[in-house]
């Protein structure tokens, strides 16, 4: 990895996950913009969460957001099944954010926006 490259998801990366639209605007290394449209209810908005990501797994962590919680919840899904990873070759060889909900994984990616 060159010096200065950003180490961790910057901008917006869209898909469709379990049932929905989705789209993750990072806006730095610390707060996302989640927006998610579900096919069957009304859309969500959680404009600035907190997020952590590990560097060495990839993995994502939304912080602490009733947002986030209410947004799978509006799905039936439980968020214990829900993780995020941030892969920088994962899409095609371009960056993704891989989305898995329970034992279904999908990508998110900027291609998609």
């Amino acid at each position: 990895q060159a010096a200065g490259a950003p180490s961790g998801p910057q901008g917006r990366f869209c898909g469709k996950a379990d049932g929905m639209n989705m789209e993750m605007d990072f806006a730095d290394a610390a707060r996302v913009g989640i927006s998610a449209k579900p096919f069957t209810s009304s859309p969500t908005s959680c404009p600035e969460e907190a997020f952590e990501l590990d560097a060495s797994s990839g993995k994502i962590k939304i912080v602490k957001s009733e947002c986030w919680t209410r947004l799978w919840r509006k799905v039936g899904v439980d968020l214990f099944g829900v993780s995020l990873f941030y892969d920088p070759a994962g899409y095609l060889g371009k960056p993704g954010v891989q989305l898995k909900v329970n034992a279904v994984s999908t990508y998110l990616s900027k291609e998609m926006c």
